[in-house]
């Protein structure tokens, strides 16, 4: 009787938790609807939406391995396929996959420390902002907390019946998750030495177990191993970015969060292949798959390493505190800055210090639970060591934010048993523990900024994109000039600053601004590619010409500058020239449309016009807006027919 009232309890609160989870939720959600920065897609967000479009369009399968995390993108597919593709949907989802964590987290709280427990981390759920924010952009963030309360679900639970089945599921669980972050990986080494170690099970037990654990993780990752094998003949477990992003957060620029490298764009649209690019360059070699491209900035980050250990030591406590700190360090968006715009936020106030401090001290009341002390500090300690190796990020630790937050309700519900009962002294060791996680977290480093406001040269960057793709270059040019007002030497800025000036028709000052973008990064290769056809435009071939070569002199593998010489030569009257840069292009970049378009041009001026519908037709297949394109454009005029 005592457990029929104990389970209608808890699926009473469950449904009550449900309810509130929904209510804010549904009003967080229409606060921020039509907001010009919360509502944008920006860098990966916008890299999401158009993979996404682009596997609805049929492409199940890539042109190459996969680079980022592969899940996400999937999932909006199949999302746009059932009602359509409209980013509002997908943020819409994302709040109910919000709803769906709530209960996980409630049923994760039960399973650690009984009704009590799951009552109080139902309200410290609801009342961490962070997660409302991440649920209102679109981002893998919500699907990543789904799947990991999955897969922590089924790792408590493994933990406490040591049956090789349910190891199977919880290892299913952990590589489905690791589908959406990466980094997850690092669990199957650290928990098939945990299961290894359980000296109360039988050995032929814990051998069945262990390998239950990997079957299930490998099972969920052969799809994308599978995916990568037939995209690029290569055998990639589940991406190849473990290199880059070791070497941009251990490289000699690195600082500890996002600083790019050297002719290296932290755009996902070009992220991935200026890595490769720069591999090439540095190797001297002709060709490099995705699994040699990934060694290859494995090998440069530790040689640096290995070259300066003490400052790796320094960037890796950087790091940790950068981890640990009550600071949200900014990356796609800003949580700071959504706070001055969205008045729910700053309400739902808790925040990862509180929850970290409390965290902590909860481990240490449930260390008389081995089967649940165990599993999660080895979850915690990994998982911030997974990230805390390669570089930081807030969004990197919010997954791991529903664990914290039912550690810290089982330190709050043992401290009120302790203190109804007069066990006052019992409370010491984990308060104590708490205000020295406090301390760490909330201590002024030297990393965070003065004022909240010193890092919002991004999200003003990120605002006045949106407004230029609505028309309104006036408010975006606004946008633009307080991110160089924050930030001077941000190259970003002042680029999008030309382009802006150069629609509202003042070429002169959209020309210093490009030149400003150069000045403070030479490796801003769209700048100069911008420069050149401003040059062009105000009918200046020979300084263009001076452009294009300083740019391809600093960027030599960038195809989009050699296709923009080859415009120049054009420009020149020089048709034959003109060919050989866009077919340089085309070596570095196959998949580089423009060139093949602009190739079809020059073979059309040149009368050559079985070659030119050639290009033309291959143009087209890599973007088919370039069929409107040539029907309009006089260089083609030659061609009998476009198809």
């Amino acid at each position: 009787m005592k457990g029929t009232t104990e389970r209608g309890r808890f699926w009473a609160l469950v449904g009550l938790s449900l309810l509130a989870s929904a209510l804010v939720r549904l009003f967080y959600f229409w606060s921020v609807e039509g907001d010009p920065y919360l509502s944008s897609l920006p860098v990966d967000a916008r890299a999401y939406h158009e993979k996404a479009l682009r596997i609805l369009s049929g492409r199940l399968i890539a042109d190459q391995a996969f680079y980022q995390d592969p899940l996400y993108p999937y999932f909006l597919a199949l999302l746009y396929a059932v009602v359509g593709p409209s980013a509002w949907a997908a943020r819409a989802f994302q709040i109910f996959l919000g709803l769906v964590s709530t209960g996980l987290v409630v049923g994760l709280g039960m399973r650690l420390g009984g009704l009590r427990v799951a009552a109080l981390s139902a309200v410290l759920y609801l009342a961490t902002g962070i997660f409302y924010f991440y649920e209102g952009v679109l981002g893998k963030e919500p699907l990543g907390i789904l799947l990991l309360l999955l897969a922590l679900h089924a790792l408590f639970r493994a933990a406490a019946s040591s049956r090789p089945r349910d190891w199977m599921l919880a290892g299913a669980g952990m590589g489905l998750a690791a589908l959406t972050r990466g980094n997850l990986l690092a669990m199957v080494p650290v928990f098939l030495l945990y299961i290894l170690c359980q000296r109360a099970n039988p050995l032929a037990q814990r051998f069945r177990a262990s390998a239950g654990y990997l079957a299930g993780f490998a099972l969920l990752l052969a799809p994308a191993t599978l995916h990568n094998l037939i995209a690029e003949d290569d055998l990639v477990l589940l991406t190849f970015q473990a290199g880059p992003n070791l070497y941009y957060g251990n490289g000699p620029l690195a600082k500890g969060g996002f600083q790019a490298p050297e002719r290296i764009r932290l755009v996902p649209q070009y992220e991935e292949w200026d890595f490769r690019q720069e591999a090439l360059r540095r190797s001297g070699r002709d060709s490099l798959s995705a699994s040699e491209t990934d060694r290859f900035w494995q090998r440069e980050a530790l040689t640096v390493i290995a070259a300066n250990p003490v400052r790796f030591f320094n960037l890796l406590a950087t790091k940790s505190a950068m981890f640990v700190s009550n600071h949200e360090l900014p990356d796609n968006f800003d949580f700071a800055f959504a706070r001055q715009q969205v008045p729910l936020l700053p309400i739902f106030a808790l925040s990862f210090g509180p929850l970290l401090a409390l965290a902590a001290a909860g481990l240490l009341v449930i260390r008389d639970q081995p089967r649940h002390f165990w599993p999660a500090l080895l979850f915690l300690l990994t998982y911030a060591g997974s990230v805390v190796l390669f570089h930081m990020a807030s969004r990197y630790r919010v997954v791991a934010v529903p664990l914290l937050v039912v550690l810290a309700a089982c330190f709050l519900q043992r401290a009120w048993a302790w203190g109804r009962s007069g066990e006052w002294r019992a409370l010491l060791p984990g308060s104590a523990l708490a205000v020295g996680v406090a301390i760490a977290s909330y201590w002024p480093y030297a990393f965070l900024p003065r004022e909240p406001s010193e890092s919002f040269d991004q999200p003003f960057i990120v605002l006045g994109v949106a407004a230029s793709r609505d028309g309104d270059e006036v408010r975006a040019l606004q946008y633009f000039e307080q991110a160089a007002g924050i930030s001077p030497e941000n190259a970003v800025a002042h680029f999008n600053r030309g382009n802006s000036l150069l629609s509202m028709g003042e070429p002169t000052e959209a020309r210093h601004a490009y030149a400003q973008a150069v000045s403070h990064d030479p490796y801003t290769v769209d700048a100069f590619r911008n420069l050149t056809l401003l040059e062009l435009q105000e009918q200046r071939p020979e300084a263009a010409e001076q452009v294009i070569a300083l740019g391809i002199a600093r960027n030599p593998r960038q195809a989009i500058l050699f296709d923009a010489r080859g415009l120049v030569r054009l420009a020149r009257d020089d048709p034959s020239s003109a060919l050989k840069s866009f077919e340089q292009a085309i070596i570095l970049d196959p998949h580089f449309a423009p060139a093949h378009y602009n190739r079809a041009c020059a073979f059309a001026i040149q009368g050559d016009l079985k070659r030119a519908r050639e290009s033309l037709e291959r143009a087209i297949a890599l973007d088919p807006a370039n069929r409107v394109r040539a029907r309009n454009d006089p260089d083609l005029e030659n061609l009998y027919r476009v198809k």
